[in-house]
């Protein structure tokens, strides 16, 4: 079995909802990661599950999400690698992206579900669904 747990994910104040990890991988893709505070953004916790936390340069969307899910974990390496790669030729454009803008304000998973072990990414996807009022779709 599968654990997920999102410490946090967004810039939120006051129980306000967080992004979705489909919004982070997204951002990820658009914004460069400070990598120069963050190191590699992976560290492994006190339960053996890797935890990929960081933020990014020009954004204030701070992210602490531990896993053992090999989907996921693939997922944020792959991201996590691109934008490493990609990060210079991010900072070269001095504007943040519509698309980024809109991802800052994703709030798709409620506070009350923070820390709180999903045991896939589908069930989490599943609990965003309901959150969102939109059912069993």
């Amino acid at each position: 079995m599968t654990t997920i747990i999102i410490h946090h994910n967004g810039s939120r104040f006051l129980g306000a909802a967080h992004a979705s990890i489909d919004a982070l991988l997204e951002l990820m893709e658009l914004e460069p990661i400070d990598f120069k505070a963050w190191g590699t953004c992976i560290n492994i916790s006190e339960r053996g599950r890797t935890i990929v936390r960081g933020n990014f340069v020009r954004v204030a969307h701070g992210f602490s999400i531990e896993t053992d899910d090999k989907e996921l974990l693939t997922a944020f390496y792959m991201a996590l690698n691109l934008n490493a790669t990609r990060a210079q030729s991010m900072l070269k454009d001095k504007h943040i992206s519509e698309r980024a803008k809109e991802l800052l304000f994703d709030r798709s998973i409620p506070s009350d579900q923070l820390g709180k072990p999903f045991e896939s990414i589908e069930a989490l996807r599943e609990a965003i669904r309901k959150a969102r009022g939109e059912g069993n779709g």
